[in-house]
């Protein structure tokens, strides 16, 4: 007779885990309460002590540039341990529409970033193997590094999907490389980077872009450089209790129109 096995039901989110007991104080509160209006209930909790979420924008980027990626990148495609990575990046991927951002996801987000922030040992390529760039997954390294190992938590245990994460390369303040990982959503593309605990529209950065990768086959890569735009505020705002917004009539000329969001 076979030895019976006991199911474990999968575990909340650590974020909404500890956004619950800051929602309640005392777990036993809330016993009576079913999980998905715990995970409700914390997420709300959760959000009040977050930035505001950025309003919902349009797209602009069309990937058509092509350019070669970095050297490193590729390198650490050769290597056993991170091909079946690389191996994802070359699927092609026909859905491939930034994410739509849930208050979940920014709870998420957040905690993902600021936990990374404390647990990642920053560190120089130079010093942890001898050579000027190398790109690796962990919790110790530079700049790409910390990039690289947010994908792998967002992936894991966040459900974000490969081609929602895309590795963005940009000059810093003082002109010198830096790599970032741009969250492409419906929000802008916004970016987690090592230097920051908080998240930015690229547009909202002092980077200067340079290239990122291409969405639906993430092994090939795009030219950004000088781009000052990438995602439009759709064309409406709102203004008190109303909202105006614009649309293009038959004669492509904008009219305004009041009334609530479409």
């Amino acid at each position: 007779m076979k030895p019976r096995t006991r199911t474990r039901k999968a575990a909340m989110p650590v974020a909404i885990c500890i956004a619950a007991g800051l929602a309640f104080g005392n777990t036993a509160k809330a016993e009576h309460l079913t999980e998905q209006s715990l995970i409700a209930l914390a997420i709300e909790n959760a959000v009040r002590t977050l930035p505001p979420m950025p309003g919902q924008v349009i797209d602009e980027v069309k990937f058509t540039k092509h350019v070669e990626g970095l050297p490193a990148y590729y390198k650490m495609c050769a290597q056993p341990e991170d091909r079946f990575r690389c191996a994802l990046d070359k699927q092609y991927q026909p859905q491939h529409r930034p994410r739509t951002l849930t208050l979940e996801d920014w709870a998420n987000m957040h905690y993902a970033l600021n936990d990374l922030h404390r647990n990642f040992v920053q560190t120089t390529d130079i010093k942890k193997h001898g050579i000027s760039d190398k790109w690796t997954h962990g919790m110790e390294g530079d700049c790409e590094d910390f990039a690289l190992e947010f994908k792998r938590i967002m992936t894991s245990q966040y459900n974000w999907k490969e081609y929602e994460l895309l590795m963005g390369v940009v000059k810093d303040e003082k002109g010198g490389g830096h790599a970032v990982m741009v969250m492409r959503t419906d929000r802008g593309y916004l970016v987690a980077d090592v230097l920051r605990n908080h998240f930015r529209r690229m547009e909202e950065t002092n980077y200067t872009p340079q290239m990122i990768q291409i969405p639906w086959n993430r092994y090939k890569w795009a030219s950004i450089e000088g781009r000052k735009v990438f995602a439009q505020m759709p064309a409406w705002e709102t203004k008190g209790s109303t909202t105006a917004f614009r649309k293009k009539g038959k004669s492509n000329r904008v009219v305004a129109i009041r009334g609530t969001l479409p």
